[in-house]
């Protein structure tokens, strides 16, 4: 009894190095999607032990997991680095959204139902809202999120756990829309057109008003880029 007891402690200790873990890699990654790291800046191990007040094995830990996910990269004599995108990544990203999420859409077109097209209205209305507010933070949380329920809809969890590991790579990019002149009302008119053709359950049309709209999104990004990258 004494074994399980001492286990069960360990297991769920707060200081336990797989906690911490799990604690730095959404700071981390949270961090180099906001900016605070810039493309090509060195991840100094001894700084962020400092800064979440651990050893340096959940900290690599931590650097083993966003290599993974592709945002970092170790090079021998430099260590961790911010891994940098060209216009090529951005626009191929794109293209991997494009097969996924109208995918998904036109799955979700036979499967969606009132209360869940009511809830992306509702998605809709908050993100009108903070547009006209300058809050570009919450919008691109509804954006997420708008787009993650589509995604729900489509009743296949492995699809739904795919797109939530690839969102991850892709909110880097997904995050520089709003810097691009007119993207955010095109976003809006686009997602009206989206629930419209949600509404009539037509799997075609709902296929290729998503296509549409992460096809004009990545153009527009890529010639917003294209001077600086």
């Amino acid at each position: 009894m004494s074994i399980v007891i001492v286990y069960t402690t360990f297991a769920d200790d707060e200081d336990s190095p797989m906690n911490h873990k799990e604690r730095i890699v959404p700071s981390l990654r949270d961090a180099i999607v906001r900016g605070a790291y810039k493309p090509g800046e060195r991840l100094k191990e001894i700084t962020l032990c400092e800064r979440y007040k651990v050893s340096r094995t959940p900290i690599r830990e931590a650097f083993n997991q966003l290599e993974r996910e592709g945002f970092i990269k170790f090079a021998p004599g430099v260590g961790a680095t911010v891994t940098s995108l060209s216009l090529k990544d951005v626009s191929e990203i794109f293209e991997m959204l494009i097969i996924l999420e109208s995918g998904a859409a036109r799955i979700a077109a036979s499967r969606i139902n009132d209360h869940e097209i009511i809830k992306l209205e509702e998605f809709q209305f908050a993100m009108e809202r903070a547009i006209n507010g300058n809050r570009v933070e919450i919008t691109i949380v509804l954006n997420n999120e708008f787009h993650r329920l589509i995604t729900v809809c489509s009743g296949n969890p492995h699809i739904v756990d795919f797109q939530a590991n690839f969102w991850r790579l892709a909110e880097r990019i997904i995050r520089m829309a709003p810097l691009v002149p007119g993207q955010l009302q095109a976003t809006l008119k686009q997602h009206r057109d989206i629930i419209e053709a949600l509404k009539g359950r037509d799997p075609s049309a709902v296929g290729l008003r998503v296509e549409e709209h992460f096809e004009a999104t990545r153009k527009r990004l890529l010639e917003y880029l294209r001077p600086f990258i």
